[in-house]
């Protein structure tokens, strides 16, 4: 129940983060805290926001994200925009409620996963889960297929990922695909670089019913192996 709670928070930051950018007047309460890459922290409120649309190959949705914030600084009111590019994390908090997100690019299209070689690009990845050494995002994503002439079929899910720390790539592991075909094997190429933890969701103690119900379980599991 708390993961739910904490995805719908982070659906509900996102939509926050929407309006602004449309210019409501209902989000002078979103606070921003930038970390710029040499670790000093910039404060302040968030003024306007753009979003990241990008391919993950695996599955082949794409995923919905920050890719900048504008803040208005609680010195001068100085308004800086700060592009997942160029700083380290951010922080937004709204109503009391704060989402991490940590800037990493995803994989590089035509790659395997345990190459981890980077995209062109860095996002602002949501965090949903914090371990000693694993740290897991969820992203809003969606795909849209062509079935027939001027038809089309369009899909919302839920995209999880994660990176070992000090790494600059994350991962998406799983997609949550109701009747898709293959899905053990692209999730299992994702920890491929683990040995131990490869095995494991090979073996018959890894049960895909009960991952299915809490798809963070798994990067618990990963902590455990390293």
């Amino acid at each position: 129940m708390r993961k739910k709670i904490l995805f719908l928070a982070i659906m509900m930051l996102m939509m926050v983060c929407m309006q602004v950018s449309a210019q409501s007047n209902d989000l002078d309460n979103v606070t921003v805290q930038v970390t710029l890459n040499n670790g000093s922290k910039i404060n302040g409120k968030l003024i306007d926001a753009t979003f990241a649309n990008f391919l993950e190959p695996s599955y082949g949705y794409y995923l919905n994200t920050l890719q900048s914030v504008k803040v208005s600084t609680q010195r001068g009111k100085k308004e800086v925009t700060y592009d997942a590019n160029d700083v380290k994390s951010l922080k937004l908090t709204s109503n009391g409620e704060s989402t991490e997100y940590l800037s990493l690019y995803n994989i590089k299209n035509f790659t395997w996963p345990k190459n981890l070689i980077p995209g062109n690009t860095k996002h602002f990845w949501p965090v949903v889960y914090k371990g000693k050494n694993i740290i897991g995002f969820g992203l809003l994503a969606n795909q849209t297929s062509v079935v027939g002439i001027s038809s089309y079929v369009h899909r919302h899910s839920m995209a999880f990922a994660y990176c070992k720390k000090g790494d600059a790539v994350a991962v998406v592991y799983y997609v949550p695909m109701k009747g898709a075909s293959g899905e053990k094997a692209i999730m299992r190429r994702c920890f491929a670089r683990f040995p131990n933890m490869h095995d494991y969701l090979k073996s018959k103690d890894f049960s895909w019913k009960e991952f299915k119900k809490n798809p963070l379980s798994v990067l618990t599991t990963l902590e455990e192996k390293l």
